[in-house]
């Protein structure tokens, strides 16, 4: 199934109360860390400099882990595709 389709399916899930999730307690500042290091090759290839401003402490939030790494996924693959090569991709946590 296309990307695209599978998110129309999972947002009308999210919309109608029907999607399960899995919440567990996570450091998001850490997930956060392991998406930009996933990210760092498409980064370098498409010329985006990340500037992290990390929290000073864990940044603890009941989060299902999956649907976290979409969000995440899905915002670090549109600066990949939209920022302007050379630049900075800024990015700041704070609790």
């Amino acid at each position: 199934m296309p990307l695209l389709t599978v998110d129309l399916v999972e947002a009308s899930k999210a919309s109608s109360g029907a999607m399960p999730f899995a919440l567990e307690t996570r450091d998001v500042a850490e997930l956060t860390r392991q998406s930009l290091g996933e990210y760092s090759e498409r980064f370098e290839k498409v010329g985006l400099t990340p500037v992290v401003d990390p929290p000073a402490q864990p940044l603890p939030a009941r989060v299902d882990g999956r649907l976290f790494w979409r969000a995440l996924d899905n915002l670090l693959g549109n600066a990949c595709k939209y920022a302007m090569p050379g630049t900075r991709l800024y990015v700041t946590l704070a609790g």
